[in-house]
């Protein structure tokens, strides 16, 4: 049983696609490393800590997904199941984004809480 192998046209979407979660990859993770050494030097900031490590990770996060889609664009007879995979992964992404929001409302709470008092 063959499976479905894309055009040329949609390798190239693909291929921007990929591209373009790269770049948001690399920027989370380059802004992530420099939050994360401004809460280092402030070292009275955990929350800005907290932020640049979970930006490292959703980052980091993100280049599965953009492995299997380029695999799209250089395999041939497996397009459909890479393409699975990586949806796959960026919904497991998308759960991990929504609980890193969720870790970074928590430790900005916190820290506000323990700021007041």
């Amino acid at each position: 049983m063959s499976e479905y192998e894309f055009s040329e046209t949609d390798n190239r979407k693909f291929l921007t696609f990929s591209q373009n979660l790269t770049y948001l990859s690399i920027s989370l993770i380059f802004s992530g490393i420099i939050i994360t050494i401004l809460g280092i030097i402030q070292k009275t900031n955990f929350g800005d800590l907290l932020i640049g490590i979970i930006f490292i990770l959703i980052g980091l996060s993100l280049e599965v997904p953009v492995l299997n889609f380029q695999n799209i664009i250089v395999s041939t007879g497996k397009d459909m199941s890479e393409l699975m995979k990586a949806f796959t992964f960026l919904s497991w992404g998308m759960i991990f984004i929504m609980g890193a929001i969720g870790s970074i409302l928590i430790a900005v709470t916190i820290g506000f809480i323990i700021n007041i008092f």
